[in-house]
């Protein structure tokens, strides 16, 4: 939201003052757009349309590029599409032509367009499983933000049967940790599995892992 509107809003509705300067006209507006929003902990919220209990934070010019980072770009993020972004974000937040700028945002993303979309169209198909840890799938998560241990990856595997999960925290995406990952979080506590599905990294595709299991 423009930042003059933004300020004009928040102070009327904590003072119920209007600045001389405005015409009849746009105090008028001013009163009348105040009527959707709220005041809390000093900042200004708009009250959901879709829920009127639930209040989104109105976001000023200057906050929106932050708030588009961290729901596109953030290591915790996953580059979702446009669609998907403008649901997770205005479940939270407010300011108008919200979608433009969200689809704007999207299609400047450098790794988006260089990934490009996928052209294929596959019936999905049915993975059967036969036993407890049978089959697990594996992944890692990273880089992230370095913890105080110095941690800068999360080593996850889930049961296709029963979707139990394992995790651990690693400094690095080694061949080597994920092998001990294996050997310590699954097969000690789970036993060897039959077959363990994952996206072929080199970490997970070596000679180490195919030793080990």
């Amino acid at each position: 939201m423009d930042t003059k509107r933004y300020n004009l809003l928040q102070t009327f509705l904590q003072n119920q003052i209007l600045s001389d300067t405005l015409t009849s006209q746009q105090q008028k507006q001013i009163k009348l757009q105040s009527k959707h929003f709220q005041i809390k902990n000093n900042f200004l919220y708009k009250i959901d349309k879709r829920n009127d209990k639930n209040l989104l934070r109105v976001i000023r010019r200057y906050e929106m590029e932050p708030v588009l980072y961290m729901f596109h770009n953030d290591p915790t993020a996953g580059h979702f599409s446009v669609d998907k972004m403008f649901e997770k974000i205005r479940d939270r937040y407010y300011w108008p032509q919200m979608y433009e700028n969200i689809r704007e945002y999207v299609k400047t993303c450098d790794a988006c367009q260089r990934r490009g979309k996928s052209r294929r169209n596959e019936l999905l198909h049915p993975i059967p499983v036969h036993s407890p840890f049978y089959q697990i799938g594996i992944d890692i998560v990273g880089p992230l933000p370095r913890t105080k241990d110095g941690n800068r990856y999360i080593i996850t595997a889930i049961d296709y049967l029963t979707k139990w999960p394992e995790a651990k925290p690693v400094q690095e995406a080694t061949a080597e940790q994920v092998a001990i990952f294996i050997y310590e979080d699954i097969i000690c506590r789970h036993g060897c599995p039959t077959k363990i599905l994952s996206d072929r990294g080199t970490h997970f595709k070596n000679q180490l892992i195919d030793y080990l299991v």
